[in-house]
Formats: structure tokens, C-alpha cells, sequence
């Protein structure tokens, strides 16, 4: 597979977001109760000093920790469990291993931590929970509330407001919205909690049943996305709602005053255009800057939707398909072209975004797509039987002309090809080893085949 291939998979994992918090890491997202109560210590703490440790074999029977181990002193900042000095060493993985943290020295984190006699100490990782403050608010309430009143609460969660565009592989910067009232409500009650200096909110004793669940926002600000671990099936559009039933129910709301644009990608025939590139350009630097991780990026949905939620007041440009990322050639080779205003077709639309307003711009159509041919494709081993891989395309001067994913067995697909050329279309089947590319098959658009088929054998041996 080459690179470039591989290139266009890791962004696609990274958009879907399939390594969020483990980095190749492979741990389960525990509730925030469990690694409270799996814990032997939890507290706040500053990290103070890093030092490395040697590692030693593992007894037997006992855990394997990869890698180089660190110790890392925290000055003591909240007492939650099982603390009893100013100063806590607590041993982690180092920078050899794919589970470690990144402690960064003068950082404040939440710290969940056991006791371990392998290591002989306290030892931590990315399956405890730990993690920074900035990003622990929700798990840091709880917290507060069951070390004060030894009874885990009801419904906890976090108002925070995000502080960068959305920009894909990005890591997203927060900060916690205080003093926001936050309502419950059902048919038989109303409940009421303030969110603390974290944005964290508590609700301690909350009656089993459905409730719609309301934030006191300023003028001009909104919801731009609410996550709960008991959301009722088929909530009305629009209404926040959640279901205690659980020990805890969690209640996540991301808000912003800033402004926006939002609609929906269509093609020139009006069927949803799924996983477009889309950039916003600031007006000064459109056309004179090639965009990049500075500029916010979206993805477009299933059905075609996007939105930029956090956008500063200022004047943009909307480029669609305007990526360095390889083109797919798995649908129709739309060019890369800026939103035009409709009542001026030969030149780009400007948006005037201001603070607090979205700009709902509906259904936006792709212009017609420029000539190409559809063959219809398959991906077999050398048995017949059918395969699951990737096909790359180029010109004959060995330019990317796009990359398509065949990522069920059996699946056939339509390469969307632009004609003006010779093509040279190669496969290659997903596997660790035993599979080996194809050769390169070369397609001339202006007599295109019916139908095309590529056989990858199998490699002699690991």
C-alpha cells in the first residue's frame, strides 16, 4: 500500500474518531463511578517533577507494563480519596509506550490511581481516567460531590464552550462556562443546580423518570451539541431531554457565542454528497493561501450536512473539495470550487459572520461535474473469492488522480474516472502479510472497459 494510500486511511480513522483518547491504546471507556470506585487515590495535583524509572521482568502472573515507566510528582491540589500528603508519586507509562499520558510539568490533572505490587506503588494510565483539568470537568463534579457526601449524584455533566474552529485531527480547546443555571424538568418536578469554576453541574437526588433538561445561556449564545448517557429513543427535535435510571446519567453540553455557517452539500442532481472536505477561508487570505490546519475544516455527514459552529466575527469564503488529501474516485470528480452568491454567479460569496448568528444556507448544489466515465469494479484473490482493500488511480506522469475503499467482501463500486488520458489503476488487498498488489492495469477513458476486475494474489509467506 503506498503511502499516499495510507495517508488518506489514518485521516479517515482520525476522523471517525476510532483512537479519541487511546492513541493506539486499546482500553475501554469505564463510567466515571467505576474508576472512582476502582481507585485507591483521587485527587488534583500539579505535576511537580518527572523522573524516569528502570523497568524489571514481571513476576509471574503478573502485569507487563511496555516500555519505560515514569514517576511523576504531583503537588496536591483536592483531596478526594485516599490522600493524606501534600506530595503523591504516581508511576505511568513513558514515551516508549502507545498508553502513555504526556504528563507536562506545571499541568494540573485528575488523578485516578491503584495501588500495584508489580510496580510497588501507585500507578496510573489512559483506561484510569486520568487526564487534565481542562478536559475533566464532568468526571471532576462527581468527584467533589461523592467525596463530600459519600453518595454518588444523579445526573452530573459539564456546560463548556470550545475556544478553536473545528479543525479535523486538531485537538479541540474548551473552557468551562460557570454560573449557568441548569433545569430539570418532568411532569411532577423541577429541579434546579449552578454550574461550578469547572462548568460542572450536580444534580444529587433525582427521581427515576424522563426529563427535559434546559440551560440558562446569555443572549446570544445557544447549544451547539448535548451529549447524555440516558437519552430517551425518538427525543423531539430540538428538546434536551434525559432518563435517571442509572446510578448516574451524564449531561454534556458544548455552547458558544460565536457565529456560523450551516447547510447541506448536495450534487448537481440533489442527492447528498457524503465525506466532502470543506474549508472556511478568511476573505483577506482567500485565494492567495493554499488551506490547511489553520483554517476550520468539516467533514460533510451521511447526508450531507455540515456545520461550522465556531467561527470569529469576521469575513469568510467557503471552499468545498479544497484538500490535500487524495481525491476519492468513488463518486462523480467534483472540482474544487468556492460557494458562488447566487446573485453574483462569477464571483465567490462573502460571509459577514457576527458573534451569536448562524448562517443557514440550505441546500448547497455542486456544479455539474466534468466529463468522466463509471465502471463498475471488483476486488477478487487469486481463489475467486471476493476481497476487501483499496484501489489507486494516477496518470501516466504518475500524478494522484484518487483513491477508493472497498470495505465489505463482496462489495462492488463505481470508479468515477476523468477522461483526458491514460490511467493506471492499481489494488491492493487489507492484511497484515500474505497479500501482495496487483499489477497495474492501464485504462484508456475514451474506450472504456463495461466492467473491470482486479485479481490480487496471495504473497508466498510471512
Amino acid at each position: 500500500m503506498t503511502s499516499r494510500v495510507i495517508f488518506v486511511l489514518a485521516v479517515l480513522v482520525l476522523i471517525a474518531g476510532f483512537a479519541e483518547r487511546a492513541f493506539g491504546c486499546v482500553c475501554m471507556q469505564i463510567p466515571v463511578g467505576s474508576a472512582y470506585g476502582n481507585s485507591d487515590v483521587v485527587f488534583v495535583g500539579t505535576v511537580e517533577e518527572m523522573t524516569p524509572q528502570a523497568t524489571e521482568p514481571p513476576q509471574p502472573g503478573g502485569q507487563e507494563y511496555p516500555g519505560s515507566l515514569l514517576a511523576v510528582r504531583f503537588a496536591v491540589d483536592e483531596k478526594f480519596k485516599g490522600v493524606q500528603s501534600d506530595r503523591v508519586v504516581v508511576i505511568t507509562s513513558g514515551e516508549g509506550s502507545s498508553c502513555a499520558i504526556g504528563f507536562v510539568v506545571g499541568k494540573r490533572y485528575l488523578v485516578f490511581a491503584r495501588q500495584s505490587k508489580e510496580v510497588g506503588g501507585l500507578v496510573t494510565g489512559q483506561c484510569d481516567l486520568t487526564a487534565g483539568v481542562d478536559v475533566s470537568g464532568t468526571n471532576l463534579a462527581y468527584c467533589r460531590h461523592i467525596s463530600r457526601t459519600g453518595a454518588a449524584p444523579r445526573v452530573v455533566g459539564t456546560v463548556r464552550e470550545p475556544t478553536t474552529p473545528t479543525i479535523i485531527g486538531a485537538r479541540e480547546e474548551n473552557r468551562p462556562v460557570t454560573g449557568i443555571t441548569v433545569t430539570l424538568e418532568s411532569r411532577t418536578a423541577k429541579l434546579h443546580a449552578t454550574t461550578d469554576r469547572d462548568g460542572g453541574f450536580v444534580f444529587a437526588d433525582v427521581p427515576d423518570g424522563e426529563y427535559v433538561i434546559r440551560f440558562d445561556l446569555p443572549e446570544g449564545w445557544r447549544v451547539m451539541a448535548y451529549r447524555s448517557s440516558g437519552t430517551p429513543d425518538g427525543s423531539p427535535a430540538g428538546e434536551l431531554r434525559l432518563r435517571v435510571k442509572d446510578p448516574t446519567v451524564i449531561a454534556d453540553a458544548a455552547v458558544t457565542s460565536s457565529g456560523g455557517i450551516s447547510g447541506r452539500l448536495l450534487d448537481s442532481k440533489g442527492r447528498p454528497l457524503k465525506d466532502i472536505m470543506m474549508v472556511v477561508v478568511p476573505r483577506s487570505l482567500a485565494g492567495s493561501a493554499v488551506p490547511g490546519p489553520q483554517f476550520p475544516t468539516y467533514l460533510s455527514s451521511s447526508t450531507g450536512e455540515f456545520r461550522f459552529d465556531v467561527l470569529p466575527a469576521g469575513e469568510y469564503v467557503l471552499a468545498v473539495n479544497w484538500t490535500p488529501m487524495a481525491p476519492r474516485i468513488d463518486r462523480p470528480p467534483f472540482p474544487a470550487y468556492a460557494y458562488r452568491d447566487p446573485s453574483s454567479p462569477d464571483r465567490p460569496r462573502v460571509f459577514d459572520v457576527k458573534p451569536g448568528r448562524v448562517i443557514e444556507l440550505g441546500d448547497v448544489k455542486a456544479p455539474p461535474p466534468p466529463p468522466h466515465v463509471v465502471i463498475p469494479v471488483k476486488l477478487v484473490n487469486d481463489q475467486g473469492a471476493p476481497a476487501v482493500g483499496v484501489i489507486e488511480c494516477r496518470r501516466e506522469s504518475g500524478e494522484m488522480v484518487g483513491v477508493a475503499l472497498l470495505e465489505d467482501e463482496g462489495a462492488s463500486s463505481q470508479l468515477y474516472l476523468p477522461t483526458g488520458g491514460i490511467l493506471r489503476l492499481s489494488a491492493e488487498v487489507f492484511g497484515s502479510w500474505g497479500t501482495r498488489a496487483s499489477e497495474p492495469v492501464l485504462i484508456d477513458p475514451a474506450k472504456p472497459p463495461r466492467e473491470l476486475t482486479f485479481v490480487v494474489g496471495a504473497a508466498a509467506g510471512p
